[in-house]
């Protein structure tokens, strides 16, 4: 029995709860977000493939943040602005894990401050990833697919992009991972509706919730209208039966609604966040509300999995009082070697 309209109720009841917290929060974040947008020190400096620029929703709230460099998903040095230079900074962790992740003991750059630009250290930096052939350690494995799917999902238009039409959310052209209140992980466990109450499987956790794999826009064009739609997208890197993809779901649930209930929110600036999200266009949040609740993971049988929920009423969710808004339940496979898309549900 699948638990998908009690999972949104359980949601809802926990943001009921703790409304003045999260509306209070998040309105914080996306009015310094939008402070500093004049502010914030520019990251003008290249920063060229296998090497990826992340950020976070607290980091993009400072006036001169920091920025991660990323190498297939995994974190390998920072990058800051000091007295106008852009610096790559490697603390000893980041030494640490780099040897360790990679196995490869040439990785021999010091622990220190190096110009991004022009000296020799920051060159070698670069030329190792670039450079670099080995595989990747497998308990990183998930962030190796992390970043290829994400790779695929930000190709342009062309014969290289199966899935047309999306792009991944981003704040200010770097790569993020959307915060949420809540504690979600364990939710693929769930057997029956009285679980959901329990604090081991689903909970709020204010600033320490989970954050969602993959946010992105997804626009459609419907009789010569471009629909643009909010997409939760929860990532796995196999296809596992202890975790079967219509429970992974659920996780994709919870988030959405949170999303759901923080762009209906006035107080947490939710025309604001809509905005954000859908590439800083200015937009009015439709009367009726569509959010796409994705699970992505290579081996899945697409077709069957949309006829399955289809058969009980349950690829399309419309569980908010008074409201036409509702969820749509998608999934894509993933191809298995370069975990881009390899097809996905036709309502996708």
């Amino acid at each position: 029995m699948l638990l998908y309209n009690e999972v949104v109720k359980q949601t809802l009841n926990l943001l009921h709860l703790h409304k003045d917290e999260w509306e209070t929060r998040y309105n914080g974040y996306l009015t310094k977000i939008k402070k500093n947008e004049n502010k914030q020190v520019k990251f003008e400096t290249p920063v060229k493939k296998p090497l990826f620029v992340y950020t976070t929703v607290s980091n993009e709230t400072k006036t001169n943040p920091k920025w991660y460099l990323r190498f297939m998903g995994q974190n390998v040095g920072i990058l800051l602005k000091k007295d106008n230079e852009i610096l790559l900074c490697l603390r000893q962790k980041d030494y640490d894990n780099n040897r360790d992740a990679f196995k490869d003991d040439t990785f021999d750059i010091e622990p220190g401050d190096y110009r991004w630009d022009d000296c020799p250290e920051a060159i070698k930096f670069r030329d190792f990833f670039k450079n670099y052939g080995g595989k990747k350690h497998k308990k990183n494995h998930e962030h190796t697919v992390e970043s290829a799917f994400l790779s695929d999902l930000e190709k342009k238009k062309g014969k290289n992009k199966k899935l047309k039409g999306i792009q991944p959310v981003e704040i200010r052209k770097k790569r993020f991972q959307m915060p949420t209140p809540l504690k979600a992980s364990n939710l693929y466990k769930v057997t029956s509706k009285e679980l959901l109450s329990l604090d081991d499987y689903f909970k709020y956790a204010a600033q320490y919730g989970g954050g969602i794999d993959i946010l992105a826009r997804r626009r459609n064009k419907k009789q010569s209208v471009t629909q643009s739609f909010i997409t939760v997208i929860e990532l796995k890197d196999k296809h596992d039966k202890k975790e079967p993809p219509e429970k992974v779901m659920y996780q994709a649930i919870a988030y959405a609604t949170f999303i759901h209930e923080l762009i209906r929110s006035n107080a947490a600036d939710g025309i604001g966040w809509y905005n954000l999200f859908l590439d800083n266009k200015k937009r009015k949040i439709p009367d009726e509300l569509v959010i796409k609740c994705v699970v992505a993971m290579p081996g899945l049988n697409v077709v069957a999995l949309d006829k399955e929920l289809g058969k009980n009423n349950l690829n399309v969710l419309m569980p908010f009082n008074n409201s036409k808004d509702k969820l749509e339940l998608l999934f894509i496979n993933l191809d298995d070697k370069t975990y881009g898309v390899k097809d996905y549900s036709e309502k996708l």
